[in-house]
């Protein structure tokens, strides 16, 4: 999972290198062009200049569709965290019946949500018969488990909001995840707070308000209010602080949950013939037969 962070932020990266670029040439009709030059560089550049002189207005509206790259980006990161969350988990129990029991409910209901309507979720139709495949396979055999449909249990319908997230984290039984980033000390230091509940809403806050601006750029009207530079860079931060407390969070989930501990098996003794009193006293008792499997655990 640590990679997918890595990865992440580097994207984030390449998009604050771009606003760094942009707020260069928003300032360069504050100066004044040279005399024309023979060479190539200084020609170029007063062609730039004079370029930014005619959309010097507009070079916002480039500032704030990348809002619209950082969202895409990190719901694809949660996303995919999540899905190898769901991996790790269903390799540590083992089997089926081992996950915890929220989880197998999810994958049942979250695959005949994906078989109803697999384009929707991007699926084609040969990755429904290896969703089907798959979960056939967990039902039959119940004593091992070789994959999950982690990609069935992944599918939201809206933008990863906070309730959003939590709803996805809560299908395999993590439970209050945003309380569980608010109590990271990274976030408490972002929000300069010790109160791990501050901490939460101020997270939970500034995504809602992310989003909420994503969704004006992504349907403009003709009032839309451009986010400049700063307001990039701002929710830039905010989302690397994010990402990370996640990621953090999801480990600990996923160690929480190994698979349960075998019962122990006696190891075998020197076969004794035990006098004829004592062998009665150890044969193993019959069973009445108003006992029955149901009685029996699963």
């Amino acid at each position: 999972m640590t990679i997918l962070l890595n990865e992440f932020k580097s994207d984030l990266g390449r998009i604050r290198r771009l606003i760094d670029a942009l707020e260069l040439l928003r300032g360069f009709p504050a100066h004044t062009a040279p005399n024309p030059s023979t060479d190539p560089f200084i020609e170029h550049a007063v062609k730039v200049h004079g370029s930014t002189l005619n959309c010097h207005a507009d070079i916002v509206v480039l500032s704030g569709t990348a809002i619209l790259y950082m969202a895409g980006r990190f719901e694809h990161y949660i996303r995919t965290v999540f899905e190898e969350l769901c991996d790790s988990v269903a390799k540590r129990c083992n089997s089926y019946d081992s996950l915890p029991r929220v989880m197998r409910t999810s994958l049942i209901s979250m695959t005949a949500e994906v078989m109803k309507t697999p384009r929707k979720y991007g699926h084609a139709d040969k990755g429904v018969e290896a969703f089907i495949k798959t979960l056939a396979l967990n039902l039959t055999d119940r004593s091992k488990l070789e994959s999950i449909n982690s990609e069935c249990l992944s599918i939201t319908y809206d933008n990863m909001r906070p309730d959003t997230l939590e709803e996805l984290f809560k299908r395999i039984g993590a439970e209050r995840i945003w309380e569980r980033v608010g109590a990271q000390a990274t976030v408490q230091a972002y929000y300069q707070t010790a109160d791990p509940g501050q901490a939460k809403n101020k997270a939970t806050s500034d995504l809602n308000k992310f989003m909420d601006i994503r969704n004006r750029i992504a349907h403009p009207s003709h009032d839309v209010t451009w986010p400049d530079a700063d307001t990039v860079i701002k929710y830039m931060d905010f989302l690397e602080i994010i990402s990370d407390a996640i990621l953090q969070v999801s480990k600990v989930f996923e160690v929480s949950h190994p698979p349960p501990s075998p019962s122990p098996t006696a190891t075998p003794s020197p076969s004794v013939t035990p006098p004829p009193d004592t062998a009665a006293s150890l044969a193993p008792s019959t069973p009445r037969n108003d006992e029955s499997l149901s009685q029996v655990p699963p």
